[in-house]
């Protein structure tokens, strides 16, 4: 019994360490999370991002339609560098030039078709927050948004 013991504590005394097995799946299971933390801070980033640009789409809205009350039902002349001259935009939207969420412009101006309706439009816009723009601004006006190769364009 003494020898079994004996070579049993041998064996365990050469045992220091980790095996590459016990190592590689530490590694795999640290890269899983990292990877899922990256996730969910773009995702996190991209909802934040979409939510600043609706927010410079209403405001943009907001100081066309004030600016347009004083004109007959018409937003003929209308554009960002009139607004930030009249003061109607918030600060951050500057002079509407590199100031979206993408670095992107905004862009207001009087719709073709209808000088009583304005488009605002924002450019350097991704695939994904693209198609959140046109899903969260469809509900809230009568033509659907567009969004084509970076340009999301809203008429109100």
């Amino acid at each position: 019994m003494r020898a079994r013991q004996s070579r049993n504590f041998k064996s365990k005394a050469r045992q220091r360490g980790f095996t590459l097995l016990e190592v590689g799946l530490a590694l795999v299971v640290a890269m899983l999370v990292i990877a899922a933390a990256a996730m969910a801070f773009t995702t996190q980033r991209d909802r934040a991002e979409v939510k600043s640009a609706v927010d410079g789409v209403n405001a943009l809205y907001s100081g066309a339609a004030n600016w347009a009350m004083s004109r007959p039902s018409s937003y003929t002349g209308v554009s960002c560098a009139v607004l930030v001259a009249q003061g109607a935009l918030p600060p951050v939207l500057g002079n509407c030039t590199a100031t979206n969420p993408w670095g992107g412009n905004y862009t207001v101006s009087v719709n073709a078709s209808n000088s009583a309706h304005v488009d605002i439009t924002l450019t350097n816009v991704p695939n994904g927050p693209g198609a959140q723009l046109v899903d969260k601004l469809t509900p809230i006006v009568a033509t659907a948004p567009t969004f084509n190769a970076g340009t999301f364009t809203v008429t109100f």
